[in-house]
Formats: C-alpha cells, sequence, structure tokens
C-alpha cells in the first residue's frame, strides 16, 4: 500500500467520523432489509408481467430505499425524525416500538455499532486520507453485504458489482495497489472461486459457492490485490469452520447445510483493508 500524506484527526474530528458512521449505518439498516424485497419484486415483476404491463405500471411507486418511508413492520406507524436517532432512538425507546410496544430487532444496533467501529478504526489507521475516503465506502459496503447475506443467503450484484469496478477505477491511479496487481486480483479471485466451485460440483453433485461469493471475490481482489487473497480467504475460511463448529453443538449441522459464506468474506476483507500490510508481510497461507 503505497504511503500517503496524511491529516490524523483531533477528537473533534473522531466524533465527526463518529457520527458519520452512526448516520451511515442507520441508512446501511435500511439497505439491508428493503434492498432483498426490492430485487424480488423487480423478479417477479419480470417473470409475471408482460413488456405492456411493465411500461403500465412504470408511473406507479414501487418499493424503493426511499419510499415508503420508514415505519415499523407490526403496525405500520410512520416513525417520526426523533425516533430515528442512531443508537440513542434505539436505547431511549428500550428496544420496543413506540406505537405498538413491538420488540425492534437486534440488528438495528449492531449494524450501527460496528459501522460506528468500523469508520473510527480507518480514520484511525489512515487518517483523513483519499485512503479512508475510500476506505469508508468499502468497509460500509461490506458491512451491508455481510448481513444481507447472512439473513437472505444474497449477494446483490447492486452492490458486488460497483464494488469491483470502483476497486479497480480507484487502483488505476495507485491508490491501494498497482493497477497490474489490481486486475489480476479480480481475476484471480473469480476464477479460484468458480474452478473450486466446479470441482465441489463434480464431488458433491451441487454448487458449494454462489455466483455472489465468486463476484464478492473478485471484488476485493480489485481492491486489494492478488497478494492479500491466499491470507483474506483462508481467514474467511477460518471463521466459516469456527462457525460452523458452534453452531454444531446448538443443533447438528451436516456438509448438506447451506452456510453463508459472504459474512465471512466480508469480515476477512474488512481486516485484510484495515491491517493490510501487517497480513500481506505475514505468511499465514502455508
Amino acid at each position: 500500500m503505497p504511503e500517503l500524506l496524511t491529516y490524523y484527526p483531533s477528537w473533534l474530528g473522531f466524533t465527526t467520523a463518529a457520527v458519520l458512521g452512526m448516520i451511515i449505518g442507520s441508512f446501511l439498516t435500511v439497505v439491508i432489509y428493503r434492498l432483498p424485497k426490492i430485487l424480488r419484486h423487480r423478479w417477479q415483476r419480470e417473470m409475471l408481467c408482460s413488456d405492456s404491463d411493465l411500461a403500465h405500471n412504470k408511473d406507479k411507486k414501487t418499493l424503493s430505499l426511499m419510499y415508503p418511508p420508514s415505519h415499523c413492520p407490526n403496525c405500520t406507524r410512520a416513525i417520526l425524525w426523533r425516533h430515528k436517532i442512531p443508537v440513542m432512538s434505539f436505547i431511549l425507546l428500550k428496544r420496543h416500538c413506540a406505537y405498538c410496544s413491538e420488540p425492534i430487532e437486534w440488528r438495528y444496533l449492531q449494524v450501527e455499532l460496528v459501522t460506528v467501529c468500523a469508520w473510527l478504526a480507518v480514520f484511525y489507521l489512515y487518517g483523513i486520507s483519499y485512503l479512508a475516503m475510500a476506505g469508508v465506502l468499502l468497509v460500509s459496503s461490506l458491512i451491508a453485504l455481510a448481513y444481507i447475506d447472512q439473513r437472505e443467503g444474497l449477494l446483490p450484484d447492486e452492490i458486488t458489482l460497483p464494488l469491483l469496478w470502483i476497486g479497480l477505477l480507484l487502483n488505476s491511479f495507485e491508490l491501494i495497489v498497482p493497477a497490474q496487481d489490481a486486475v489480476i486480483g479480480a481475476v484471480a479471485g473469480y476464477l479460484s472461486f468458480y474452478l473450486l466451485n466446479r470441482l465441489f460440483k463434480q464431488v458433491r453433485k451441487r454448487h458449494g459457492l454462489g455466483l455472489g461469493d465468486m463476484k464478492l471475490v473478485a471484488a476485493l481482489g480489485a481492491w486489494l490485490g492478488w497478494q492479500a487473497l491466499p491470507n483474506l480467504v483462508l481467514i474467511a475460511s477460518l471463521l466459516g469452520l469456527c462457525v460452523a463448529i458452534v453452531l454444531h453443538f446448538r443443533r447438528p449441522v451436516t456438509l448438506s447445510d447451506a452456510i453463508p459464506f459472504g459474512p465471512y468474506l466480508s469480515f476477512a476483507g474488512i481486516l485484510s483493508f484495515l491491517f493490510y500490510q501487517q497480513l500481506v508481510n505475514t505468511v499465514l497461507f502455508l
């Protein structure tokens, strides 16, 4: 990773980063909840509607990240602005809807706190720099992908593909790694998972990895270069193995059970970005 002239923020800078992290974390909760629903509605319309039906329904408002306004999924009452303050509203409302007292999922608080911690870590390590600005985009996208895949078993192209192209674009200016390393990383990441999936299908007669996993590891290769991929995949695999062992003690887990790999790839990607030089210089892949 190239050396960059950076300005390391004071307590005011870290406070600003924490506030922005909470705001982005609150937005990510909307993305995590709504994006899979938006995609499923779109797929259903495309399968069931003719071209004339799609043209007729173009002007009708459909589910989006902005519409309808935030509301309680139980009582459908609109959520007031004072009930949308990240972290604070969750605590003050004591994890219950202000109208119907339905419990609020812990996921909302988790996403906001994880995003805040990730933003603070990026600015602590890289200061106020172009690299930090790119870093908060990367970690925020990976947090969204991790939670979506955990909930829905889905890694949307709407996030993975832009992440891939942005990584290649940024590294065309050698922001993190040389452009050649980024291109090789993207190709090697996708092909390695594609070939691994083909091998698994030959042996087990079913897919072991989804296309979303291949696109995600390609995006991480585009951001971090091919040198980071062996350690990144190893970290993700070890995390997945640890979680599978824990789940096995809670309930029987067999080889036929589908365990999403996206959350572990995403977490390994965040670690690899934050501690890039240490991981690249450490031979973890034996």
